[in-house]
């Protein structure tokens, strides 16, 4: 688009929670897999080890459109470094996210501007989230793919994966 064209009046769209999917492969692109071995991408894959689900709430079929997503990081669970190529929105629902010495509660969030690179960590509780991003398509790329940084990953996953299968969303506890 250039700097004399403007973008197509949208229109309003609804969107139903009967309608929530899996966000699906087309959504964000997973730069640097190929740099993990398997263990490293079936955690990040969010496989059958259960770290959490997450649910694509709303995509604008234009790939420069909206997104937004709900997303359960269960207890412990680390992000590895990474950054994305859209601008993201995050909004604590329940739980705890923490961000290096920062801990986000419900009502709490964090803007992080594309190609910034961050990481966080669910609190003991596990953490729920809506994501909003100002992209329908992105990719995440993978930062600092060391031996340490995956071993803290790894070993973190491995201290709370009994857990895993048996634990409910923060928001869903007594």
């Amino acid at each position: 688009m250039t700097a004399n064209e403007t973008r197509p009046m949208a229109k309003m769209t609804f969107f139903r929670a009967s309608s929530n999917a899996d966000p699906g492969d087309d959504m964000m692109t997973i730069v640097g897999m190929e740099e993990l071995d398997d263990a490293q991408r079936a955690l990040l894959a969010n496989d059958a080890k259960g770290a959490g689900v997450v649910q694509c709430l709303f995509r604008d079929p234009d790939p420069q459109g909206f997104s937004m997503v709900r997303a359960w990081a269960k207890s412990g669970f680390m992000l590895p470094r990474h950054s994305h190529s859209a601008d993201c929105l995050y909004y604590v629902l329940a739980g705890e996210m923490h961000m290096g010495s920062v801990v986000l509660r419900a009502g709490d969030g964090v803007y992080v501007p594309r190609d910034n690179v961050y990481t966080f960590t669910a609190g003991p509780e596990g953490m729920e989230m809506l994501e909003f991003r100002n992209a329908a398509s992105f990719d995440m790329r993978l930062r600092d793919n060391d031996a340490a940084h995956w071993g803290r990953i790894m070993e973190s996953a491995e201290r709370h994966r009994a857990r895993w299968p048996d634990e409910l969303p923060p928001s869903l506890r007594g």
